[in-house]
This record gives structure tokens, sequence and C-alpha cells, in this order.
């Protein structure tokens, strides 16, 4: 998202997730379904595999 400059609203609305509930897994650092995150990958453009390495990375 952010290496792309993609804002939150921005992957909320392109991927059918409410924008409150994107927000709130942001600010409180929660989980996300593995729907949501399939969902997120779909926005992006990206494979579940790409995301998962993007995660990795930042770890």
């Amino acid at each position: 998202m952010n290496a792309r400059g993609l804002s939150l609203y921005y992957i909320a609305k392109q991927s059918g997730i409410p924008y409150s509930t994107m927000k709130s897994h942001f600010q409180r650092g929660s989980q996300l379904s593995l729907q949501e995150i399939q969902l997120i990958c779909t926005a992006l453009d990206i494979s579940l595999q790409q995301f998962l390495g993007g995660l990795a990375a930042t770890a």
C-alpha cells in the first residue's frame, strides 16, 4: 500500500471492505481474516504469496 502510494480509503473502496473496518484493523493492529486479505490482494492486483512475502520483508 505504502510502496504504491495508495490510501487506506482507496484500498477499502477497491476491496469492498468497509473503511471503518479497515481503519479499525490498522489502528488496533488486529488480525485480518483470510477473506479480507484475499480481497485486499485482489484490490492491489497481487497474489497472496506476494502479499505474505511483503509482510515477511517488513518483519
